[in-house]
């Protein structure tokens, strides 16, 4: 039991981990770390809201399911899974408009 909270909390970190390199600055960025094409960025959070609305309620089930006190690692897996996968849509979404990772907070 105890090598899969490990485990676990090892692909949680891993999660958490690949967003804040995703939300590290780009050389396209202003310096205040927006985009420098804000039209971009207004069309690429129109057309990612489901996507991102979706990642929100992905992560609330991740933190949910950390808080049991039982860890049910399999589900904790396939949720970092499913969000990872989230992810790359929007970051594949952000690339086709030309905005490098991390602009688009």
């Amino acid at each position: 039991m105890r090598k899969k909270a490990i485990i676990g909390i090892a692909l949680a970190l891993g999660v958490f981990t690949g967003g804040t390199v995703f939300a590290m600055g780009c050389d396209k960025c202003d310096g205040t770390g927006g985009c420098k094409d804000s039209s971009a960025v207004e069309k690429l959070k129109s057309e990612t809201a489901g996507l991102r609305s979706e990642l929100a309620a992905k992560e609330v089930e991740l933190r949910t399911e950390y808080s049991y006190n039982s860890i049910n690692t399999a589900r904790i897996e396939a949720i970092e899974r499913e969000i990872g996968d989230i992810k790359a849509k929007i970051r594949a979404a952000a690339t086709k408009l030309g905005i490098p990772a991390g602009c688009a907070a």
